[in-house]
C-alpha cells in the first residue's frame, strides 16, 4: 500500500514508484530554476550565470541527502543553456577548419578518459569523486555534440524510439 506522503513525494520526484525519480526531481528543479533565472532578468548573460549558481549550490544540498544520480549530471543543462546562446560562434570556429575539429575532439576524448580512469579509482564517496562525476557527465555530453556535429543519425528506428521511447 501506498501512502498519500509516498505519493505526493513521488509527483514531485523524492520518491518513486519506479526507477526514474532522480530524472523527474531534475527536469522540475531545472524547470524552477530556468523560471526563476530568466523570468525577472532580461539579461541573458546575467540569468545565465543565476542559473548556474543555483545548480551549483544545489549539488552539495542534495548530496548529503540523496545518491549521486540526483547531482552528476544537473550541470549537463547549464551547459545546454550554454550552449543554445553561444553554440553557432562555438561551431563556427570548431569547423573553421578539419584540423581544429579533430584538435579539439581529440582534447575532449583524452579528458574524457583521464576523468574516467581517475573516477574509477576512487573509492570512497570524497568531493573530489563528486567533482570528477560532475566533469565527466559535462564532457560526455560534450563529446557526444562533437560526434553529432560531423555524423547524423537519421533513421527510421531512433524517429520512432524519439517520439515513443519514454512510453517503452
Amino acid at each position: 500500500m501506498f501512502s498519500l506522503v509516498k505519493l505526493i513525494e513521488a509527483l514531485i520526484g523524492l520518491s518513486s514508484f519506479g526507477n526514474s525519480c532522480w530524472y523527474i526531481f531534475a527536469i522540475l528543479l531545472e524547470y524552477v530554476f530556468t523560471y526563476l533565472s530568466f523570468r525577472f532578468i532580461k539579461n541573458n548573460n546575467i540569468s545565465f550565470m543565476i542559473l548556474l549558481s543555483f545548480n551549483l549550490m544545489y549539488i552539495p544540498i542534495i548530496f548529503f541527502f540523496r545518491e549521486s544520480s540526483y547531482y552528476n549530471t544537473v550541470l549537463c543543462y547549464p551547459l545546454d543553456v550554454f550552449w543554445s546562446m553561444y553554440g553557432q560562434k562555438i561551431c563556427c570556429i570548431i569547423n573553421k577548419n578539419f584540423k581544429n575539429y579533430i584538435s579539439c575532439f581529440l582534447v575532449v576524448i583524452g579528458a574524457f578518459f583521464i576523468v574516467w580512469l581517475y573516477e574509477w579509482n576512487i573509492v570512497d564517496k570524497s568531493i573530489i569523486s563528486i567533482i570528477f562525476s560532475l566533469i565527466m557527465g559535462l564532457l560526455f555530453t560534450i563529446l557526444f555534440v562533437f560526434i553529432t556535429m560531423k555524423v547524423q543519425f537519421h533513421n527510421n528506428i531512433l524517429n520512432w524510439l524519439g517520439k515513443h521511447l519514454f512510453e517503452l
